[in-house]
C-alpha cells in the first residue's frame, strides 16, 4: 500500500514539477519553449518601448509652427456661419441656391491650405450673434457630422 502511495505521489510530483519529458508527452511546451516565448516577449516589449521613447525624441526636436492666420476675402473681423466646405463647384452652387431660397444672403470663401469652398452666411458683428443664426437655420442645414461652425475672419 506503501509503495503504491509513494509511485503515485512520485507521478503527481513530476507532473507538477514540470518534466520536461512529461510535459511533452502531454503536448505542451519544454522549458526551452516557454523560456524563448518569454524572450521573445520581452523583445517586442523593449523595441515598443524605444519605438515610444523615439517618437517622443523626434516631437522634441521638431520645431513648433506658428498657427496661421487666416486670410480671405471676407470681411476683417466678421464673425460668419460656415455651413459646409466642398471640393466640387456643383456642391457649392447647390448650397448656394438653398440659402437664397430659405433668404439669407450665401457667401462663399476658398478654405485656407485646402482644394475646398466654404459656404456660409454673415457677416454678424459677434460670435453670439452667428450663434443666434444657427438657431433659425432649417433643420436640412444642421448635419449630424457637425460640419457647420463659426468662423472669425482676419
Amino acid at each position: 500500500m506503501r509503495r503504491g502511495l509513494f509511485i503515485v505521489f512520485c507521478i503527481i510530483l513530476l507532473c507538477c514539477t514540470g518534466c520536461d519529458w512529461v510535459r511533452t508527452t502531454l503536448g505542451l511546451k519544454s522549458k526551452d519553449e516557454i523560456a524563448a516565448m518569454e524572450a521573445q516577449m520581452k523583445a517586442k516589449a523593449a523595441a515598443e518601448e524605444q519605438r515610444i521613447k523615439d517618437s517622443l525624441a523626434m516631437l522634441a526636436a521638431a520645431p513648433a509652427e506658428e498657427p496661421k492666420d487666416y486670410v480671405s476675402e471676407l470681411e476683417s473681423g466678421g464673425y460668419y456661419l460656415i455651413l459646409g466646405s466642398f471640393e466640387k463647384e456643383v456642391n457649392v452652387e447647390r448650397m448656394k441656391q438653398y440659402l437664397k431660397l430659405s433668404g439669407f444672403t450665401p457667401v462663399v470663401a476658398p478654405a485656407p491650405d485646402s482644394r475646398l469652398t466654404m459656404v456660409g452666411v454673415g457677416p454678424y458683428s459677434s460670435y453670439s450673434a452667428a450663434a443666434k443664426i444657427y438657431d433659425t437655420l432649417p433643420e436640412y442645414y444642421i448635419y449630424e457630422s457637425g460640419d457647420e461652425w463659426i468662423l472669425r475672419a482676419r
